[in-house]
């Protein structure tokens, strides 16, 4: 019983670490964006969007709490971030006892999620509108 209070403990804090660690190192961040991370390889070479452009962006931009952005420079991280959040809410509520199930666990789901990202990965390279925006904080 004593590990779990523990747990509690530290899921409890999780939130408020994470959200003042991204509030503490947003500039540091904005700094390794622009000077120390290199360049996508394939959009260089090949003129493409490969399904990780935009991932960097998309963080500064939660960093930020510009979560439209974020949306539109990656939207299946964002997705996949609401996710983690949908889980980790369960995770929390079964600590405290209650076992609820947010997301669905049907395999089904995650496959129609798959072809969908895989569909958005592929069409945002020929719609201008879903291609990565340039970052303006």
């Amino acid at each position: 019983m004593l590990k779990r209070k523990w747990i509690r403990i530290g899921l409890t804090a999780l939130p408020a670490v994470l959200l003042l660690a991204a509030i503490l190192l947003r500039d540091n961040a904005v700094y390794l964006a622009e000077e120390v991370i290199p360049p996508c390889n394939t959009y260089e070479l090949l003129g493409i969007f490969c399904p990780g452009c935009g991932l960097t962006r998309c963080m500064l931009a939660l960093m930020h709490g510009n979560v439209w952005l974020a949306f539109r420079c990656n939207a299946v991280v964002v997705l996949l971030l609401l996710a983690l959040v949908l889980l980790y809410a369960e995770r929390v509520l079964w600590c405290f006892g209650r076992d609820v199930r947010i997301l669905p666990r049907m395999g089904w789901f995650w496959i129609c999620f798959g072809i969908c990202a895989a569909g958005y990965f592929v069409l945002r390279n020929f719609v201008p509108e879903l291609s990565p925006p340039s970052l303006n904080l």
